[in-house]
């Protein structure tokens, strides 16, 4: 998966800090809260010290470089998209777990993944 193309810049302490980079990265980051007990963020577009110190916890959690920006194809992102991706996919497949049919778990090509993961994620910055 190409993580440069999931935000255009950088979010963050002394990011470009776009809006709708700002938005994706704290709904993530509010994803990841969810799962590991934190306070959700506002999503709002404005990396404000709140936003910041998110992502510094956050890169310090996971023994991330801590600088406290969320850098387009950096470490950060790519561990934020990773476990969202992995929570989402989770809730796909448990009522097919629960059921006891994993086998039929319909089968998806490459490049239709590939393409609801990049609408989703253009989804979130929005």
């Amino acid at each position: 998966m190409d993580y440069g193309n999931i935000i255009d810049g950088s979010v963050g302490t002394g990011g470009a800090n776009k809006a709708e980079n700002v938005r994706l990265v704290q709904r993530l980051l509010n994803d990841a809260r969810a799962r590991e007990g934190g306070q959700q963020l506002k999503v709002d577009g404005v990396a404000g010290p709140l936003t910041n110190a998110a992502i510094l916890q956050y890169q310090r959690a996971h023994a991330l470089e801590a600088d406290g920006r969320v850098d387009r194809g950096g470490r950060t992102l790519k561990q934020l998209v990773d476990a969202h991706l992995a929570s989402l996919q989770a809730g796909v497949i448990a009522p097919y777990l629960v059921r006891g049919a994993l086998d039929t778990v319909p089968s998806l090509d490459k490049d239709t993944i590939a393409s609801v993961v990049h609408d989703y994620f253009s989804s979130l910055r929005s």
